[in-house]
């Protein structure tokens, strides 16, 4: 990972946090291709998950790892289902944003190194 791009995606993601409504990511390939990406993408309701995220929530059982959490979309979806739900996240603005939107079990941490807790189900959910 780029700790650059890492650092520059949780600042985008404060900047919307924080009342920013046009906050935009530039996804660039390597490929030479550039897409805009509105920041409040990572910020929507359930009401706005597609078919595919809905599913894979349907199909959550127990507790649950999200990897990757950054906003906690999903975890607060989770939560609010019912389930106990542990985020985890390697940029550190967006554990503070989960933090802030109170998912409950937040932890800065990345899953190649991660090996607290077990698990019926990990998501990494997008």
């Amino acid at each position: 990972m780029n700790p650059k791009a890492i650092k520059l995606h949780g600042v985008a993601l404060l900047d919307y946090f924080n009342g920013d409504e046009n906050a935009t990511i530039i996804i660039r390939r390597d490929d030479g291709y550039e897409s805009p990406l509105p920041v409040r993408l990572f910020f929507r309701e359930p009401s706005e998950f597609i078919p595919t995220n809905k599913a894979a929530i349907e199909n959550c059982r127990g507790h649950v790892l999200d990897v990757g959490a950054g906003t906690g979309l999903y975890s607060l979806a989770l939560q609010q289902k019912g389930f106990t739900v542990t985020a985890i996240d390697i940029n550190q603005q967006a554990v503070e944003i989960m933090i802030q939107r109170s998912v409950k079990d937040v932890q800065c941490a990345d899953i190649f190194e991660y090996s607290e807790g077990q698990f019926d189900t990990i998501g990494l959910f997008r």
